[in-house]
């Protein structure tokens, strides 16, 4: 658990919001009441992305959700992991048995734990557990339809990529809440090329799993695109929650 993990409280506005997910890189932000502590929802980097910049007043209250689940501080690590698996869900907040909140626990603290207790058993390689690419993008694309895409399908980043499939960079949530997307594309034409990150982070598909495992948790990014040796295009996909139940498969506890 993360005991750090940013923060807003009822009276926090929008712009609050976005800052601290520009700043942090976090991708949930639990609200909090500020005079009992308890939890009251949670801010998406999702719920920010399309939001117009006539909305910037409003009250984070306005625009949160509940979380989908919440942990409790003594629940066991892989069962929290499996919970959040089955809900879809890479964050979600840890509350006491009075609802206050103690921080946020996250499939990537997981990673962060199977390679410090038990690195060995992640020694596969990407090519056997990689999935297809759900969306790419093309550099001049309209940023508009592409970003109305990734919120629709919650997809927090996607490759984009050139005529042969190779990856000139990559796309994410937080690229589009730092620039202000919302913003650009509701003011003009704006395309892909003006939000992407690069270099893209790539991996072969004969990379051992745990290597991956190590970059998600030290560059702090969702998911790691596979290039073909050959002809470096993209040929697939691994995510922390792909990394999570490779782990759970291997020891059996999926």
């Amino acid at each position: 658990m993360n005991r750090d993990h940013p923060y807003v409280t009822a009276s926090s506005i929008v712009p609050e919001a976005r800052r601290l997910i520009r700043d942090t890189g976090a991708s949930i932000l639990p609200v909090v009441d500020e005079d009992s502590g308890r939890l009251l929802g949670v801010v998406n980097k999702f719920d920010l992305v399309l939001m117009a910049s006539t909305r910037m007043s409003t009250k984070v209250t306005r625009v949160m959700s509940q979380a989908t689940i919440l942990l409790k501080p003594n629940e066991d690590v892989i069962q929290a992991a499996k919970r959040m698996i089955e809900y879809d869900v890479n964050f979600t907040p840890v509350v006491d048995d009075d609802n206050r909140y103690l921080g946020v626990f996250s499939l990537e603290d997981f990673i962060g734990w199977i390679l410090d207790t038990d690195i060995d058993a992640v020694d596969s390689p990407l090519g056997l557990l990689m999935t297809s690419i759900e969306l790419a993008a093309r550099p001049w694309d309209p940023l508009g339809r592409i970003v109305q895409a990734m919120v629709s399908r919650r997809i927090s980043s996607i490759p984009v990529i050139d005529y042969k499939g190779h990856i000139l960079g990559v796309v994410s949530c937080h690229d589009l809440i730092a620039r202000g997307s919302s913003r650009a594309w509701r003011h003009g034409a704006p395309k892909i090329i003006d939000f992407m990150t690069r270099p893209a982070i790539t991996f072969l598909p004969t990379h051992p799993a745990f290597e991956a495992m190590q970059c998600i948790v030290t560059r702090r990014i969702a998911r790691i695109f596979i290039t073909d040796r050959e002809k470096g295009r993209v040929v697939g996909q691994v995510s922390r929650r792909i990394l999570a139940e490779a782990y759970l498969k291997v020891k059996r506890l999926a």
